[in-house]
C-alpha cells in the first residue's frame, strides 16, 4: 500500500507473555509466540505500526490517534518536541509520546515482556539491483501515480517533483494548490510549519474543497537526485577547483564524511535557549544520532537515503490526518517498484550538467518540462518564516515572556530580544523561531493529564 487509507484504524491487543491475542487482529507481518511479538515490516514502504505497554498487555494500532486521541503533557516528551523544532528526528522507534513506540517501514521490531529491539531490513529496496533504463523508472512512477488518481483526486502542485507527478497523471488531471494557512493542527501532533506542513496544508485544502484524494511529490526529489559527491564526479575535478558552489573543491569523494541524516540540515541551535534547554537538546540529539547510525545499513549510500526518507515520522501525522479528513493520500515516492527503479539509476541518469547548468534531478526536470528555476521547498519555507517573524512581533513577545517553554526555563527572553534586533540572526533562525512559537502555543493548550 502506497497511500494513506481512509478506513478506520486497525487496533489489536496482545498478551506477549502467554502469546495470546486478546482483541482485534494482528497487523500484517506480525508474529506472536509466548514471550515475543515480532513486527516484521521489512516489506512495507509506508505507514507505521504503533505500540505501547499498558496494564500487562501490548496495544497495537496502524495510526497513532487510535492509541492516543489527545496528547496530554504527562504523555508528551517535551525534549523530543523541542528537538523536532530544531530539525532533529527522534530515534527510529521513538515518537514524541513518552510511552508510545513505532515500528517504521523497512524495520523488524521484536517486542518482549520488558523491552524491545529494532533493526533495519531494506531488502525490499535492493531486491532488484539491475541497472535499468530511465524509462523503467518513469513507468514505475506512472503506475504509482495512476493508482492514486481515483475519481475526484488531485495532484498537489508546488515544486518540480509535484509538476513531474502532474505530467505523469495525464493532461486531464486535477491540480490542487495548497493554501499555506489552511489549518490542519490537531490535538495529537505538534505543528511544524515547513516541509511537513506542506502536505498537511494540501490535505486540509483538499478536504475544504471536497477533493477525496491527493497525490503528492513529497520526498520524490530526494530519491531522484544526485548527492554532492556524485555531482562532483559529474562535473569533473578540473571544474571543481574553480566552482564557487563547491565549499571544499579539493576534497575527494572518498574523504567526504557521510552523515546518517540524509538531506536533513544540521540543527542550528538558536542563542535564546538556556543552558538547561541546550543540554536537554544536545543529549537527546546525540542519543538519536547514535540510534539512527545503528539502524541504517552500513555503507548503504542511496539505500540509506531511501530508508531515511521512507521512515520519516512525519508520514504518521499525514496518515492520521488523511484518515480523519476522509482524504486518501498517495505518495509515489513510497511505491516499492518506483523506489527500486529510482535506486537502480546511475548518477548520469539522475543528474546532468548541460551548458554550464546543473540539473541535480534531471529526470524530474525533464518530466516537468524544464520549469523555470525556482527556490526549493526549504528556501520557500525560510523566506516565509522571515516574513512571518517580521509581522508577528506580538506573538514572538508573548512567546518569549509567558510561553510554555519560557515558563519551563528553556528560553532566555533577553537573548531572544537581542537576536531579533540583529537582522542577520533573525534571518538565520527565523524558521526555528516560527516552529517554536507554533509548538509553544500547542503545548500551552495541552491538558496536564489524559
Amino acid at each position: 500500500m502506497t497511500h494513506a487509507t481512509t478506513s478506520p484504524a486497525q487496533r489489536c491487543t496482545v498478551d506477549v507473555v502467554s502469546g495470546r491475542v486478546v482483541a482485534g487482529d494482528l497487523p500484517e507481518g506480525a508474529r506472536l509466540r509466548p514471550g515475543r511479538l515480532t513486527l516484521d515490516r521489512s516489506a512495507a514502504t509506508t505507514g507505521d505500526v504503533y505500540f505501547r505497554r499498558r496494564d500487562g498487555v501490548v496495544e497495537l494500532a496502524d495510526g497513532l490517534a487510535a492509541l492516543v486521541p489527545r496528547a496530554s503533557l504527562a504523555e508528551l516528551s517535551v525534549t523530543a518536541v523541542l528537538g523536532m523544532c530544531l530539525g532533529a528526528r527522534p530515534a527510529p522507534e521513538l515518537t514524541h509520546l513518552e510511552k508510545v513506540f513505532r515500528a517504521p517501514p523497512l524495520s523488524v521490531v521484536d517486542v518482549g515482556d520488558e523491552g524491545h529491539l529494532i533493526r533495519c531490513d531494506p531488502h525490499t529496496l535492493s531486491r532488484d539491483g539491475r541497472r535499468r533504463p530511465v524509462r523503467a523508472a518513469v513507468v514505475a512512477l506512472g503506475e504509482a501515480v495512476a493508482a492514486g488518481m481515483r475519481e475526484n483526486a488531485a495532484v498537489a502542485v508546488a515544486g518540480t517533483a509535484s509538476r513531474a507527478v502532474l505530467r505523469l497523471a495525464g493532461p486531464n488531471a486535477n491540480r490542487l494548490t495548497a493554501e499555506v494557512d489552511a489549518g490542519g493542527h490537531d490535538d495529537l501532533w505538534p505543528p511544524l510549519p515547513d516541509a511537513q506542513q506542506a502536505v498537511v496544508a494540501a490535505l486540509a485544502t483538499a478536504a475544504a474543497r471536497g477533493v477525496t484524494g491527493v497525490v503528492t511529490g513529497c520526498h520524490l526529489r530526494t530519491l531522484a537526485t544526485v548527492d554532492a559527491d556524485e555531482l562532483a564526479a559529474l562535473v569533473g575535478r578540473r571544474h571543481r577547483s574553480v566552482e564557487p558552489w563547491q565549499a571544499h573543491p579539493d576534497v575527494s569523494a572518498e574523504e567526504t564524511d557521510h552523515s546518517h541524516d540524509h538531506d536533513t540540515p544540521t540543527a542550528d541551535v538558536p542563542p535564546w535557549l538556556t543552558f538547561p534547554g541546550k543540554s536537554r537538546f544536545f543529549a537527546a540529539a546525540a542519543a538519536s544520532a547514535a540510534a539512527w547510525k545503528r539502524f541504517l545499513p552500513e555503507d548503504s549510500g542511496r539505500v540509506g537515503r531511501a530508508v531515511w526518507t521512507l521512515t520519516d515520522p512525519a508520514h504518521g501525522r499525514h496518515h492520521d490526518m488523511a484518515r480523519a479528513l476522509g482524504v486518501e493520500l498517495t505518495r509515489p515516492a513510497a511505491a516499492p517498484r518506483a523506489v527500486s527503479a529510482l535506486l537502480a539509476l546511475t548518477p548520469r541518469q539522475r543528474g546532468a550538467v548541460t551548458a554550464g547548468r546543473i540539473e541535480s534531478a534531471a529526470l524530474l526536470e525533464r518530466l516537468a518540462d524544464h520549469p523555470p528555476p525556482q527556490p526549493d521547498g526549504g528556501q520557500r519555507a525560510r523566506t516565509a518564516a522571515v516574513a512571518w517573524v517580521n509581522r508577528s512581533h506580538d506573538a514572538v513577545t508573548s512567546f518569549a515572556t509567558d510561553g510554555f517553554l519560557a515558563r519551563a526555563g528553556l528560553l532566555d527572553r533577553a537573548a531572544l530580544i537581542e537576536s531579533l534586533s540583529n537582522p542577520f540572526l533573525t534571518a538565520r533562525h527565523a524558521l526555528t523561531l516560527r516552529r517554536m512559537v507554533a509548538v509553544d502555543r500547542w503545548l500551552s493548550t495541552r491538558p496536564e493529564h489524559a
